[in-house]
């Protein structure tokens, strides 16, 4: 789901798309030896990083992939970001809503220190998308939500719904 957003994207913007998948280590264990065995797994095996790459690619899509093995997950994506000169940063979360969300995770980390747009997508397995919802608050990120979903509107050939919830007042504003 990632990868599919992430080409849509890359097609309607006509942007290169920047595969990165970064092996978290532990402190204590050496980045060198991370890295050798990573790189053997690699040889030995195509991994998923390597799947993506060919998808985008067979999609018309510019994309380069990078692999990282790294003690902290935002600090590589943040210097990858950096390094590439992104314009977004687009990235998946497992997590569970009943939880406080995303505190702990590796998006909160990118998002606390990045210092650009960054959008989450939370995988919940459907399939095609026909309809894309947009809240509209009016706040910072609407133009940005609004602008995203229309163009994976666009590239899907979906429909969107923009959605503002008032309660027990009256709203006159603008977007």
């Amino acid at each position: 789901a990632l990868l599919r957003v992430g080409t849509a994207l890359a097609k309607a913007r006509r942007a290169r798309l920047h595969l990165a998948h970064v092996v978290r280590l532990p402190r204590q264990t050496p980045l060198e030896a991370g890295r050798m065995e990573f790189e053997q797994m690699r040889r030995e095996q195509e991994t998923l990083l390597d799947v993506a790459s060919r998808h985008a690619t067979e999609q018309g899509i510019s994309a380069r992939a990078s692999a990282l093995v790294a003690h902290s997950v935002p600090s590589a994506l943040l210097n990858i970001a950096d390094i590439e000169k992104t314009d977004i940063i687009l990235m998946g979360w497992r997590g569970d809503v009943r939880g406080p969300l995303l505190r702990g995770t590796n998006v909160a980390g990118v998002a606390k220190a990045a210092d650009r747009n960054i959008l989450v997508l939370k995988d919940n397995c459907l399939g095609k998308v026909d309809r894309i919802l947009v809240p509209v608050g009016g706040g910072s990120h609407t133009k940005l939500g609004l602008k995203v979903a229309q163009q994976l509107a666009t590239q899907w050939g979906a429909t969107i719904t923009a959605m503002t919830v008032m309660l027990g007042r009256d709203y006159s504003g603008s977007i």
